[in-house]
């Protein structure tokens, strides 16, 4: 069938698509401007795939324009920043869950195993130095002196050493939040480099907590404070340390605001409980996907805002680099995707342009 020129606008399934792209690019660049913020863009290749497959399938993109060539040299490579950006801003949380008392955590969270062959954990590219241990509460047959854990019944912390290190080899820049527990002064710094090396980019005092004498039904460090920490750079290990034995640590939680199980109803862990956190939960997202429980959560806690916790900010600000490279991309892509509005097309789909 000749091809000829026509004049089409995007039919509502396109628009709804571009729309969702455009969106997507908008929330990594506020994401990447404020480093605590970590947005849902997961969907965010799946609707750039459908608005190159339905433009494909329904013949009002023909592969031999000069806008659908740019489409399709460019298509790859935006489906994978599309991943690596919600890869890089998906909520990751550290429970300690499925160690074994006095373990070392060492790979656990990178995909490997415990000290103690415990493993392999979930491959979230995350991995401790050798004095990080895991330990179970005592009520739960371990031998951990603590109670009213975030998440029952493993917590990390650090026993013969002044301090335990978090390794990020890939980096993170979306900052992150924890419980911690401990009758001491302790602290948490962040490095630009592994292993606490290179420069320092934020640092949080860890205050001495008061523990109320409730256990489950026994424990000591029954009391545990949640507290954020952002930064500017990328971030690749972080410092806890304190007293050796007197310190534990729960639910970190990285490119959240909010720790896991701050607020029961807050699935997507910043610090409120609204309509995102019910399409959550329509999702099959929440910490029992679709149950009546997760979502009688959300019902009694919906509009309930904790606002911000105490935290530590960047000690070294830095601009949002990448919002300039993200916003120069969008305008290459504007530029170019405006033919596409005015394309060749066969004459059986369109009316013809006046």
């Amino acid at each position: 069938m000749p091809v000829v020129h026509w004049e089409r606008t995007l039919d509502t399934h396109e628009l709804r698509h571009l729309i969702a792209v455009a969106r997507g690019i908008i929330m990594i660049a506020v994401a990447s401007a404020a480093p605590g913020f970590a947005p849902d863009i997961s969907g965010c290749g799946g609707h750039l795939a459908n608005l190159f497959g339905h433009s494909f399938v329904h013949g009002t993109m023909p592969m031999r324009t000069k806008s659908m060539s740019f489409l399709r040299r460019g298509f790859p490579a935006l489906i994978l920043l599309c991943s690596m950006l919600a890869q890089a801003h998906a909520v990751q949380v550290l429970t300690f869950e499925g160690l074994q008392d006095l373990e070392g955590i060492l790979g656990f969270y990178n995909g490997g195993a415990g000290s103690l062959g415990s493993g392999p954990g979930p491959n979230l590219g995350v991995s401790f130095t050798a004095g990080a241990l895991a330990v179970i509460d005592a009520d739960a047959g371990g031998s951990g002196n603590f109670a009213n854990e975030p998440s029952p019944d493993t917590v990390g912390f650090f026993l013969n050493a002044p301090s335990m290190s978090m390794n990020v080899p890939t980096g993170f820049s979306t900052g992150f939040s924890f419980y911690y527990s401990t009758a001491q002064p302790g602290s948490v710094a962040v490095y630009d480099g592994l292993n606490a090396t290179g420069n320092l980019l934020a640092v949080l005092a860890l205050n001495p907590l008061t523990m109320s004498g409730s256990g489950d039904p026994t424990g000591f460090f029954n009391t545990w404070a949640p507290v954020s920490m952002t930064f500017g750079g990328l971030a690749k290990s972080v410092d806890f340390s304190g007293a050796a034995s007197l310190v534990a640590f729960d639910n970190i939680t990285l490119g959240s605001a909010c720790p896991a199980s701050f607020l029961p109803g807050d699935f997507d862990f910043d610090c409120d409980v609204d309509g995102i956190d019910f399409l959550k939960w329509q999702r099959g997202e929440s910490p029992d996907p679709l149950s009546s429980d997760d979502l009688a959560d959300w019902e009694t806690n919906y509009g309930t805002d904790l606002g911000p916790l105490a935290s530590a900010t960047s000690t070294v600000p830095e601009p949002a680099t990448v919002v300039l490279v993200i916003l120069t991309a969008a305008g290459v892509c504007l530029r170019k995707c405006r033919t596409t509005l005015r394309i060749p097309i066969t004459h059986s789909r369109l009316r013809q342009a006046s």
